[in-house]
């Protein structure tokens, strides 16, 4: 029987999702977005298009910084509870449990 975990929630889901993030900014990086952050300080051009890459490089540059490390973080340390916990189906005895330890049910 397979362990049942919300969509996406496992150790490879999670390292996954930092991928994203990391390729997400590297290519903002290397189409150049990072100039257009020179606006956030009060330098560079105004208008619509550098303002809303700006603000997208600098929110992509932030989940690479905090989210993506917590990702892999969590990642290893649902992998290591994983290993470390034998998963019983629901219902099923604990090792050394006798039959009459069981309840009993309709």
């Amino acid at each position: 029987m397979k362990r049942s975990r919300p969509f996406g929630l496992t150790p490879a889901g999670l390292v996954l999702r930092a991928a994203i993030l990391y390729a997400a900014f590297l290519a903002m990086d290397a189409a150049g977005w990072r100039e257009h952050t020179s606006i956030i300080c009060g330098m560079g051009q105004p208008g619509s298009l550098p303002t809303i890459l700006a603000i997208a490089y600098a929110l992509s540059w932030f989940a690479l910084v905090l989210i993506a490390p917590a990702f892999a973080i969590a990642a290893v340390i649902y992998a290591l509870i994983l290993l470390a916990t034998p998963f019983r189906p629901p219902g099923a005895r604990p090792p050394g449990a006798r039959a009459a330890d069981r309840p009993s049910g309709p």
